[in-house]
């Protein structure tokens, strides 16, 4: 047996299987040899696949590139010759006319270009007409890509997205068989007469329609200036005058300004629009903005596109409140802007407008972009950027229209649109902050006169566009080291407390406060306005724990029971001792004493931040559940935290906040705690209107939860929170009787009555429009109420439109 193992046997053994291996794996390497080869070509077609990809890839950036250097061209060229090169680079130094793939993204990129950029795509159609007469394919590709968005848009409703593509097709009508994009502004507004036709209302589909097709027809002028355009955009215009507009009651409600000395009279986008055509069509359709289309070869043959047909059943998913034309600069001596009355304002707002809101994603480019609006019209058009209003002054033969201020007005038009922006505040206080860090010594100047002119009309401003503004400046201070020439304003220091311009310096330095130390605010204060700083304090104190006080020692025992977590009944003994204290001093009830020195606890606990706010809040909720569980207790709790905090004002509205996102304190007592158990003067405190907003959103917040949505269904109580706080906000700030105003120990001046009562009428007018929805919802309950003051009643048939 130890021969069998032995060394000399193995190789035989060895041998002789190799030898069976080898006849039997032949297969096993010729498939072997063919998976190799197989690999090798997958290799080969990969890196094949990856060179094209590359190549790809390469010619799309270098189309990309030269569609958004259209504001750069080179100064040394004339434009003819710019474009001719830029055409030529795009067709002859890419594979766009071999490689489908590379059309196809191009067109892409060109759908969001022309939606979110419009003005630069104006810019971008000469070399789109260019490139056509070089490769007619491709002109008819991208044209094609043209009529399938705009046929996408109006099949799914989206009116002012359809603007833009037909806006492009009515530019590259040059190139294009017939007159179809003509066609359609006569057939959509032909539909739109006929809708408003058989309505006995003002059917907001046909508006948008309408809107839509007056916004395109000065395009049509722009394109071509010949007869045959002028001819065209007059008999769109007649056939568009039959249409039935009438001016929205709800229009007043929307006005930035709530008197007749406002700086200018507001009015609705649209009345302006049919205006601004009807002097441009007596001007004989002149309008010089954009460059000259290049002049085709002799020999080119004009392209056919698809056809866009209305669908049946039309649909319109866009806001129905009519849109007022706010302006910010209205200097009689130099106009900086176009005035009203000239089509040109409505075409740079409208650009401007479909930049923001569809380039909302990247403040970044939307800044780049709207600053460089200038570049994509003729030279003629514009001032030069950053020029002085003095070096303004003494143009006498050209343009005296500064880019920088249109820009400034299309963006705080957007900001404090009504009854709301299009985006969040937030995001618009983000584009300004960019422009100005983009180009300061353009925008600087522009930001200052525009914050003057808000400043010198703030008692004619909404009481929200007032409070709108205040969040911005605010955040604009603070990202510019909160520089402002302060030493303006101390005048009004001498004005009545509660007129709009003394609230609105004390209410800015408090917004500041949030944001800094008061150490650093006051240094940057004139001496007169450093009484607005509250003394630097780095927690607030529990003064029932001081040493020497009546509640001292219950004090600290509530502070060691929360700290050791204990249970509810641990808490007995010492709740009875404060009862017991309460009684014997008689200073207040002694339940009241109890929730004071409670929840001062749990506030004292949580100073330190936010965080352990929330998380002493979450330790001791049972607690507080079983404090404040009547109506009069929520509201105490409110009143102890804005005690507690002070004037940190900044910290109290989050720890409210968080009371009630745990429902320790229900929306309705916060609503009452502002409007009934508070003096009028919180009407003038940006606080308050905070205040109402949480409450508000608390409620949608609930509903919006599917456990409580389903019960709510089942009860049939499902908006009854929010109908008692739409109630309790319209009866309190709609008294007419002597107890109209709460003014406390203090006897107010009759001026001081007369802007208190203007203040809490301005909130009533902003609460009614924010809500207006919510407002329809119960028109029964409303007249319940037994309303009689004709303001009142004004403003609320004005939202219900809304």
């Amino acid at each position: 047996m130890s021969s069998t193992y032995s060394s000399d046997s193995r190789p035989s053994n060895n041998k002789r299987r190799r030898d069976s291996d080898s006849q039997n794996d032949r297969p096993n390497y010729r498939y072997r040899n063919e998976r190799h080869r197989f690999h090798e070509r997958n290799r080969d077609r990969n890196r094949d696949s990856d060179r094209q990809s590359s190549r790809l890839k390469s010619d799309f950036y270098r189309i990309k590139k030269t569609f958004l250097s259209l504001d750069d061209l080179d100064p040394n060229d004339s434009y003819e010759t710019s474009i001719k090169r830029i055409a030529s680079t795009i067709v002859n130094r890419s594979s766009i006319l071999e490689d489908e793939e590379l059309a196809t993204a191009t067109c892409e990129f060109l759908r969001y270009l022309a939606i979110e950029q419009p003005a630069k795509m104006l810019a971008a159609i000469p070399c789109l007409i260019n490139i056509s007469s070089l490769s007619p394919a491709l002109g008819s590709t991208v044209l094609n890509s043209f009529v399938k968005n705009t046929q996408i848009s109006i099949d799914q409703g989206d009116w002012n997205q359809a603007k833009l593509f037909i806006r492009l097709l009515i530019r590259m009508s040059s190139i294009i068989k017939g007159n179809p994009a003509i066609d359609l502004l006569h057939a959509m507004i032909s539909k739109a007469i006929e809708l408003q036709n058989s309505s006995d209302d003002q059917n907001q589909l046909a508006v948008a329609i309408y809107r839509t097709v007056l916004l395109s027809i000065p395009y049509i002028v722009l394109s071509d200036s010949s007869a045959d355009s002028r001819e065209q955009a007059e008999s769109l215009f007649e056939q568009a005058k039959s249409f039935k507009y009438t001016t929205p009651k709800s229009l007043p409600l929307l006005s930035h300004f709530v008197n007749d000395e406002a700086p200018y009279k507001c009015t609705d986008s649209l009345n302006l629009l049919i205006s601004q055509l009807n002097n441009l069509s007596e001007a004989e359709w002149k309008l010089d903005l954009l460059p000259s289309l290049l002049e085709l070869p002799d020999d080119f043959e004009k392209l056919e596109i698809d056809a866009i047909e209305l669908p049946e059943k039309l649909v319109h998913n866009s806001s129905n409140s009519a849109q007022m034309f706010y302006k910010f600069f209205t200097n009689s001596r130099i106009e900086s802007t176009p005035p009203l009355e000239k089509i040109e304002s409505t075409i740079f707002r409208d650009l401007l407008n479909d930049s923001l809101n569809y380039l909302s994603y990247n403040r970044e480019a939307v800044s780049r972009h709207i600053l460089s609006i200038d570049k994509y019209f003729l030279p003629t058009v514009f001032a030069e950027q950053e020029i002085s209003l003095e070096k303004l002054a003494q143009i006498t033969n050209g343009s005296t229209w500064k880019p920088e201020d249109i820009v400034m007005e299309a963006i705080l038009a957007n900001l404090f649109a009504l009854p709301k922006s299009c985006e969040r505040a937030v995001f618009y206080h983000c584009v300004l902050i960019q422009a100005c860090t983009d180009s300061p010594h353009a925008m600087g100047p522009v930001f200052g006169r525009a914050i003057r002119f808000l400043y010198d009309n703030l008692e004619h401003l909404d009481y929200e566009v007032i409070f709108r503004f205040l969040d911005w400046f605010s955040h604009h201070l603070s990202n510019f080291g909160f520089t402002w020439k302060w030493n303006e304003w101390i005048a009004d220091m001498g004005l009545d407390r509660y007129h709009p311009k003394r609230v609105f310096i004390s209410e800015l330095v408090g917004k500041e406060l949030r944001f800094s130390f008061p150490q650093r605010i006051r240094e940057l204060l004139p001496e007169q306005l450093q009484g607005l700083v509250y003394d630097d304090q780095e927690e607030p104190e529990f003064t029932y724990a001081a040493a020497g006080g009546p509640y001292a020692e219950q004090a600290k025992s509530v502070l060691q029971l929360l700290k050791d977590r204990s249970e509810v009944s641990q808490y007995e003994n010492v709740f009875n001792e404060i009862r017991q204290s309460a009684e014997e001093s008689s200073d207040s009830s002694a339940d009241e004493m109890l929730r004071k020195i409670f929840l001062s606890a749990v506030l004292s606990l949580g100073s330190r931040s936010l965080s352990h706010a929330e998380s002493w809040i979450e330790r001791s909720q049972e607690v507080l559940n079983a404090l404040f569980d009547t109506a009069n207790a929520q509201q105490e709790a409110v009143g102890i935290v804005f005690t507690f905090w002070g004037e940190q004002i900044g910290s109290a509205l989050q720890v409210v906040r968080k009371l009630l996102d745990r429902e320790i304190i229900s929306p309705l007592a916060l609503v009452e705690w502002v409007l009934v158990s508070q003096t009028s003067q919180v009407l003038t405190k940006v606080y308050s209107w905070e205040l109402l907003e949480f409450a508000v959103n608390k409620c949608r917040v609930n509903y919006s939860k599917p456990d409580v949505e389903v019960e709510m269904e089942k009860s049939g109580s499902r908006d009854k929170d929010l109908e008692l706080i739409l109630i309790a906000v319209i009866r309190e700030l709609s008294r007419t009787d002597a107890r109209d105003l709460k003014l406390g120990d203090t006897e107010p001046s009759e001026d001081s009555v007369r802007w208190l009562r203007w203040w809490k009428e301005g909130m009533l007018r902003a609460f009614l429009r924010k809500y207006n929805g919510d407002y329809k919802s119960i028109q029964q309950s409303l007249k319940d109420l037994g309303l009689t003051d004709t303001t009142v009643l004004k403003y609320l048939e004005q939202a219900i439109e809304l």
